[in-house]
């Protein structure tokens, strides 16, 4: 999207007072003077007798009056008072007017060139010139009624005041050799302005207002027409270095047929006002090409039609440009893009506000240059393309959005070069996705803050640059109903994303992929109050991925995986605030994962967490013991590595603890963990070698600190973690510093050995042991006889079937059912008694 201008006719007009011309000609002399002198006073153009003409009469051989009127090759002089034409025929080749002429209704002037210092009042008739008007040193041009002027072009201000009203009529200029139609404030010194009241002005060349002076066009109502030609600029405001070219359209319309450009050369300024029931329509517009432009829109409807691909507005294009467009009401059309900020060294700006409403096929702010888009309030709608903000190397954009309404298919902030976004209000609504620094080498920014709202398909922070997006406050809410990815932070190699939130929701329908593929790096650091809830959550997809939680919730409805891939590297730091799986909480997947707990309001809530058990490796550190960390089942894999403070604790409410390590000094923390078993029937794996109960046995031997026992648990030795065939028994064994029994706690040892605080156990130490099976015992009276017979048939419901808790002791094999396979242990568990 973008691009360049197409070439600016305003740069042949270099030089354009040599062309228009100096001073005025002097008279051609003969004998006598040639020229037509109005006499002082009121009269008809057509009476001899108020012209002065000389002759040269032989006889007397001296000059005299040769009391005729002002011909077609005659140049006629009003240096004082007032001639009237209301007739039909009056013309002269030159008119030099210092006075007045009251052009009326019925009444005909022609000539090639008028000069008027003083003041034309035409109320009807018509003005035919096969040239040009000049308007200089005060001269006044009045234009009313039907009457009618047609000329190739209109100079208001040469090189001092000029002035043409026009309250009706119609006005027609062609174009001079140069391509110009009309002048206002032709050059340095000069003033002029023209007041286009009521009637139609058609200009079929360039009008120039503030050529090298100072040049005003006050539209409050009528039509007017610029140029002929699309490819071409057709009203150029503020032209040349020391110029002041100004535009004020209250009323009527203004169609120019190719190209509005405002502030053309360094040193120039170029202004345009639309207000009121004002209509414009062009090609396109330059709000500042060299010089500086400035665009004020409180109403009316602004239209440009380039489209497809094309700029429809730019906005500060060349070296040293300073652009500007401030829009508080009424309508800003661009079927083409708009370009604020084009290439390098350029400024420009654009400012909504009030109930302004802005809409383009694409928005680049920042092409190569420096671009800033402010919004407080009012809608901008981008109907086609992405809002890019910085876009090329070396640019640096701003968007800054404060209320009402932002509306665009994409929006990437920092494309090649620097992007900034800042959201403090209003809703910023994407339809498909959001990138932060998408180039190499680029740098993007967005800050979310306050009461505003952000909606959009997925984010990406950081594809191939920095990106940063930093919330305190405010709602994102991304993937809008979709699965799939919804926030990236670092995806391709190189890439460096972070997400920064202390305050506010951040909403993900979707997963959320921290360090995507390999070389890329991600961090998100939540904190304080801020709010964070996903579909899943992948911190080391590919790369390396960070999440540093110092506070706030983070809610994930299914997995939460550190390190899912070979190479992938994922580290989670909670030291406060709320974290909350649904499901799997996977530390070391396929690559590496760790898992930090390391402050007192730390709070973990899974119903699964597998450490270590892919074929990467993970790690769970608990650095404080005031951590709480509740979990369903807890599985130590073979690649698991575990540490933790004394005093740590463990609550597990699931149905397993298992144990795949064979590594005892991995899983070391254990001797510091309080295993706090809620869970209901819960299968706890032994790990120790069975040495009996010798000291060198009781420690780094898979050693468990303190054994809490709250509800059911079952002793298995499901696993062979490289322990058994001990001393003292085939199978692996338990040890464990301290067993400690709930009011409702029953231990099953399942035939297996436990030794508390390195003795074996005996009796019920303190609680309900049963040192046989649990397998069928529903009354929990240490055996499985015919009493619990007819509850095992009541809950058979066979494999894959759902059961509740009051079937938990039919599980036998710790699968979630209650089928055959669990009847055949049943069989080999009932004695019919104690």
């Amino acid at each position: 999207m973008g691009g360049r201008p197409t070439t600016i006719t305003v740069l042949l007009l270099a030089g354009l007072g040599a062309i228009v011309g100096g001073v005025l000609p002097p008279p051609v002399f003969g004998q006598c003077d040639t020229n037509y002198y109005w006499d002082d006073g009121y009269g008809s153009w057509f009476a001899p007798d108020n012209w002065y003409h000389e002759v040269w009469d032989p006889d007397l051989e001296e000059c005299v009056d040769d009391d005729t009127i002002p011909g077609g090759g005659d140049q006629a002089l009003v240096w004082s008072g007032n001639p009237y034409i209301s007739g039909v025929g009056a013309t002269c080749d030159w008119l030099d007017l210092h006075s007045s002429i009251d052009l009326l209704p019925g009444g005909s002037l022609s000539a090639r060139v008028e000069s008027i210092d003083g003041c034309l009042v035409q109320t009807g008739g018509a003005n035919t010139l096969t040239d040009e008007i000049w308007l200089d040193s005060s001269g006044i041009y009045q234009l009313s009624g039907d009457a009618v002027v047609n000329a190739r072009r209109i100079v208001a201000g040469y090189a001092g005041a000029g002035t043409f009203v026009q309250l009706g009529g119609t006005t027609t200029l062609t174009q001079s050799q140069d391509g110009t139609s009309l002048i206002i404030g032709a050059e340095a010194g000069g003033d002029g302005s023209y007041q286009l009241v009521a009637g139609a002005l058609s200009a079929g060349g360039i009008a120039l207002v503030g050529n090298r002076g100072t040049g005003r066009f006050i539209q409050s109502g009528g039509t007017t027409v610029f140029g002929q030609d699309e490819y071409a600029v057709s009203l150029l405001i503020g032209v040349e270095a020391g110029s002041n070219g100004l535009y004020q359209q209250n009323a009527g319309t203004n169609t120019l047929a190719g190209d509005l450009l405002l502030g053309s050369e360094l040193g120039s300024i170029g202004t345009y006002e639309l207000s009121g029931s004002s209509e414009l329509y062009a090609r396109s517009a330059i709000i500042a090409y060299e010089g500086t432009g400035t665009f004020i829109q409180n109403g009316g409807m602004s239209t440009l039609r380039i489209g497809g691909w094309g700029v429809s507005l730019w906005i500060g294009i060349q070296p040293g440009s300073d652009g500007r467009y401030q829009q508080s009401a009424g309508t800003n059309t661009l079927a083409g893009d708009l370009y604020v900020g084009d290439n390098p060294g350029s400024a420009g700006s654009y400012e909504l506000s009030g109930t302004g409403s802005l809409s383009a096929a694409g928005e680049t702010i920042g092409g190569y240059g420096t671009g800033t888009f402010i919004q407080t309030s009012g809608t901008n709608t981008i109907t086609e393309w992405c809002l890019t903000v910085g876009s090329g190397p070396g640019s640096h954009g701003t968007y800054e959005l404060n209320g009402d309404a932002l509306f665009t298919p994409c929006e990437i902030v920092g494309d090649a070069g620097t992007g900034i976004f800042t959201h403090t209000g209003g809703t910023n609504t994407i339809a498909d996705f959001l990138t932060l620094a998408n180039q190499g080498g680029s740098s993007g920014q967005y800050q979310l803050s306050g009461s505003s709202e952000l909606y959009a398909r997925s984010a990406i922070i950081g594809y191939e640059g920095t990106g940063t997006f930093i919330q305190n406050g405010g709602m994102s809410t991304l993937g809008i109903g979709e699965w799939g990815v919804s926030l990236w932070i670092g995806i391709q190699p190189g890439s460096d994303g972070r997400y920064q939130q202390s305050a506010g929701t951040n909403t993900l329908a979707g997963d959320l992929y921290v360090g995507d593929n390999s070389g890329s790096a991600g961090r998100y650091e939540l904190s304080e109050d801020g709010s964070l809830s996903a579909h899943s959550e992948t911190i080391g997809a590919g790369g390396t991925g960070t999440f540093i939680q110092t506070g706030g919730t983070n809610t994930v409805a299914e997995n939460l995986i550190l390190g899912n891939t070979a190479g992938a590297d994922g580290a989670y730091d909670l030291s406060a605030g709320s974290l909350v799986v649904m499901d799997d909480v996977w530390v070391g997947e396929e690559g590496a994962g760790s898992l930090l707990i390391d402050g007192p309001l730390a709070t973990l809530d899974t119903p699964h967490l597998l450490i270590g058990f892919g074929s990467g490796t993970g790690s769970l550190s608990i650095a404080n013991a005031a951590a709480e960390i509740i979990v369903g089942d807890l599985t130590f894999g073979a690649n698991a590595t575990f540490s933790a403070v004394p005093g740590s604790s463990i609550h597990v409410a699931g149905a397993r603890v298992q144990n795949y390590s064979t590594d005892e000094n991995a899983l070391a923390g254990l001797e510091n963990l309080n295993l706090i078993c809620d869970g209901h029937y819960l299968a706890l794996e032994v790990a120790g070698y069975d040495g009996g109960p010798f000291t060198e046995y009781c420690a780094d031997n898979f050693v468990i600190d303190t054994l809490t026992v709250n509800d059911i648990v079952s002793l298995w030795d499901d696993v062979d973690n490289g322990n058994r065939g001990g001393t003292y028994g085939w199978n692996e064994a338990l040890y464990v510093n301290n067993l400690v029994f709930g009011p409702d706690g029953i231990l099953y040892t399942n035939g297996l050995h436990v030794y508390v605080n390195c003795e074996p156990l005996t009796g019920d130490h303190g609680g309900h042991v049963c040192y046989g099976s649990g397998c069928g015992d529903f009354d929990h009276d240490c055996d499985a006889d015919s009493a619990d017979f007819f509850d095992f048939v009541s809950c058979l419901s066979g494999p894959d079937v759902p059961i509740g808790p009051e079937c938990d002791a039919g599980d036998c094999d710790a699968d979630a059912d209650v089928d055959l396979t669990d009847f055949a242990a049943f069989q080999t568990t009932f004695t019919g008694g104690n």
